[in-house]
């Protein structure tokens, strides 16, 4: 759908985590640039491996990309891997950053984090709840992300939720 409509979706591609600096950023010049992708993600770390993440975000921040990194950060992921996530994003502040579905269960430790940190944004497909929603866009009307989270969401319905809830 890419190559046959390029304005009707933004591609992202996902990078492997665990690869070194060097390899990081090969990875994203070939598979990412190379294929005229947008951004990168849906990047994934385990519970507890949110650093991971560093080569990925550093290499962003250094190369001058403008490549958004969409990290999920529903369960597994909970406050200390998001907090791990923030602190990476006040040392490359370069490189965007969108927690994905709304930061999860820990929606709730978002908005002071958000405040602070003008590189990372909101996804709100597959929000917890829709009061998180409500709240993030209500406290930053210029950083909730729509996305698909397709095949599991709809973004149709994303929009409606803050229109119903917003406000």
């Amino acid at each position: 759908k890419l190559d046959a409509d390029p304005g009707y979706f933004l591609g992202f591609g996902s990078v492997p985590l665990g690869l070194d600096y060097r390899e990081t950023g090969e990875w994203i010049e070939k598979n990412v640039i190379g294929n005229s992708l947008k951004g990168i993600g849906e990047a994934a770390p385990g519970a507890g491996r949110a650093g991971s993440l560093e080569p990925v975000l550093r290499y962003v921040h250094e190369s001058g990309r403008n490549l958004p990194v969409w990290i999920h950060t529903f369960n597994p992921l909970g406050k200390d891997d998001i907090m791990t996530i923030v602190t990476l994003a006040e040392k490359y502040p370069a490189a965007k950053i969108i927690l994905g579905h709304g930061g999860g269960s820990s929606w709730t430790g978002l908005l002071g984090l958000v405040q602070k940190n003008g590189n990372v944004y909101i996804d709100i497909s597959a929000s917890f709840t829709l009061f998180s929603i409500r709240y993030l866009s209500d406290a930053f009307p210029e950083r909730p992300v729509f996305s698909s989270d397709l095949p599991s969401g709809d973004p149709g319905l994303g929009i409606r939720q803050v229109d119903m809830g917003v406000g």
